[in-house]
């Protein structure tokens, strides 16, 4: 229905329109690098301190999932009401969380 990116600041504004027989679930998908280091042992030495250890960048973007609830949906093509999904902390874990190369 819509994409887009976050501004400087972290701010987003969606929306869209459809006609359906039947009510929709929406749901905002984030997609981020955020906290996507692998810390993996270092081959070549069977050193087991931290020191021995690399940082690898993870492939694909983190992505999950934010169902909207139905009181935002409205009839129209123009939002009557918007859903403020908060300030969300990308650094945990998200149930549902998958990774994405395609999007």
């Amino acid at each position: 229905m819509d994409d887009g990116y976050t501004d400087a600041d972290g701010f987003f504004q969606l929306s869209g329109h459809a006609r359906e027989f039947t009510t929709i679930d929406p749901k905002v998908y984030i997609y981020h690098d955020c906290d996507d280091w692998l810390v993996s042992p270092i081959l070549s030495d069977p050193c087991s301190s931290p020191a021995c250890t690399t940082h690898l960048f993870q492939p694909c973007q983190r992505r999950f999932g934010i169902a909207v609830p139905k009181k935002y949906v409205t009839d129209g093509s123009v939002p009557k009401i918007y859903y403020d999904v908060g300030t969300i902390e990308l650094a945990g874990k998200f149930s549902g969380e998958t990774r994405d190369c395609i999007h």
